[in-house]
């Protein structure tokens, strides 16, 4: 901005007072008063401001990416097979395609383990200890479920503070109440991470229970929380090329 209010006050308007609709106006008196006004805002105002139109512009972004790899699919696939030598491209159109029913297969296990977390809370939280907005909470919790550490931490706290300021059907107090959802959660989160995503998508990948598990351990150590979100459709992608190359080298 001071970049700006200079340039025009030296190239356009000069340093001389000029009139306009019979007001007297001074370039210079203008251009200070913009800079003290930008100056006077707190440093936290223009952070937020930078920051919304930050996230703003990447939510466009996103979108505009993910319709043109939508629509332009067929042609970014066909594209990629160009990069093969001729004589091995129909087998890179076998892999490749194995590979991306792996991966499809994985993003409907993710539904899947929302839809579960989603009705196991809801008997929980709805059905058994009546906890207000026990619907919302329930849908919020599966929706958080794909988010390793930080979602379900969330959504149990978002439970637990709604059950510590309600009253329950059991005549409980309202600290031990909500000590109760913190046991559901607790016994839930443990249940999925232990059984349910070990058999549930290592049988929809085709991976061992203890693959499934180191490959979450392996994710975290090596990239932390997007480390964890895409460990499994990696070893299972990775398994697809081993099986693969194993043939190969067998024939």
């Amino acid at each position: 901005v001071p970049f700006i209010v200079a340039s025009v006050q030296k190239e356009v308007l000069g340093a001389q007072r000029f009139e306009f609709l019979g007001i007297v106006l001074d370039p210079q008196s203008i251009s200070t008063s913009i800079l003290q006004s930008f100056g006077a805002l707190p440093m936290g105002a223009l952070r937020v401001v930078r920051d919304t139109a930050t996230f703003i512009a990447e939510i466009l972004i996103y979108v505009v990416v993910t319709f043109y790899l939508v629509a332009d699919a067929p042609r970014i696939r066909d594209s990629f097979f160009l990069l093969f030598p001729t004589r091995y491209r129909a087998e890179a159109m076998v892999l490749l395609e194995r590979i991306n029913r792996v991966l499809g297969a994985y993003i409907r296990g993710q539904f899947f383990l929302i839809a579960l977390m989603s009705t196991a809370s809801w008997i929980f939280l709805g059905l058994i200890l009546k906890v207000r907005f026990a619907l919302v909470i329930s849908l919020i919790t599966g929706v958080l479920e794909i988010i390793p550490f930080i979602g379900p931490i969330t959504a149990g706290a978002i439970a637990t503070s709604v059950a510590l300021f309600q009253p329950n059907d059991f005549g409980w107090p309202n600290l031990g109440f909500a000590g109760v959802v913190v046991l559901v959660y607790f016994v839930l989160r443990h249940t999925e991470d232990y059984l349910v995503i070990p058999n549930v998508i290592g049988r929809i990948v085709a991976l061992h229970p203890i693959i499934v598990i180191f490959s979450v351990l392996a994710g975290v150590a090596l990239g932390g929380i997007l480390g964890m979100l895409i460990a499994v459709p990696v070893a299972a992608a990775m398994k697809v090329v081993l099986e693969y190359l194993y043939s190969k080298l067998v024939s």
